[in-house]
């Protein structure tokens, strides 16, 4: 993936470049302020850079929508707040206690901690969803590598942590996939969809015909799968 700047607000900001079989340049900002811009695969930069230019405007908008928004996360993680955890909704209740530990009770994901301080708070869920995630994603390759071991693909090395601007990668050379530990938020359908796009990368790793099609043989619906993962970064 190709990257290029922008100046918005005097500051040089990243934007990623994705090329695919489109006809339209599509603009997308994320929570976590990463620009990005799919286009035409075979639109020039200087293009591009014109095209997103004129766009400047509501690119400084939304990350200024977004910027406020992080702004306010200390005020989220209190007793009452939501969190998601695959793909449903739980209330934080936070207890002051001298044992600390995180348990999911009914709706509620119940936080004691000695110290109600933010950080430490946010600390013990990151790492509560991270612990989660190595058991459910290892699951979900277990299960993916039923469809695609016959095709020689063999079991990776999986690396979890937090990525900015993708759910996963993968580096073929080394028989490697790193999934975004924040997967573990979304639903079963979405966890599968970005493990089994990794895997199918082991065998195809570029973004080409044979690995559409291939995609598409292991995963029927994964347009569907796509579809409801990118409409949560809206």
């Amino acid at each position: 993936m190709d990257s290029n700047f922008i100046e918005i607000n005097g500051v040089q900001r990243e934007y990623l470049i994705e090329r695919k079989n489109t006809k339209t340049l599509k603009y997308k900002v994320y929570p976590d302020l990463t620009i990005k811009v799919i286009v035409p695969e075979s639109i020039t930069i200087e293009e591009i850079q014109s095209r997103i230019l004129k766009r400047k405007s509501w690119i400084r908008n939304s990350l200024e929508f977004y910027l406020q928004n992080k702004n306010n996360v200390v005020n989220e993680l209190l007793s009452g707040s939501t969190i998601k955890y695959l793909g449903k909704q739980f209330r934080l209740k936070i207890v002051d206690t001298p044992d600390e530990s995180i348990k999911l009770i009914g709706k509620y994901l119940v936080v004691n901690v000695k110290n109600k301080d933010n950080k430490r708070i946010e600390a013990l869920i990151d790492e509560w969803y991270r612990e989660h995630a190595v058991i459910y994603f290892n699951k979900i390759i277990t299960k993916c590598l039923k469809k695609v071991g016959k095709y020689d693909i063999n079991q990776p090395t999986m690396f979890i942590r937090k990525m900015k601007s993708r759910w996963g990668s993968c580096i073929q050379s080394k028989n490697k996939i790193i999934i975004n530990s924040n997967l573990i938020k979304e639903s079963t359908m979405c966890i599968e969809y970005v493990i089994m796009h990794e895997l199918c990368h082991l065998k195809f790793p570029s973004h080409n015909t044979q690995f559409y099609t291939f995609l598409s043989i292991v995963m029927p619906d994964w347009r569907l799968r796509k579809g409801k993962l990118e409409r949560l970064l809206l």
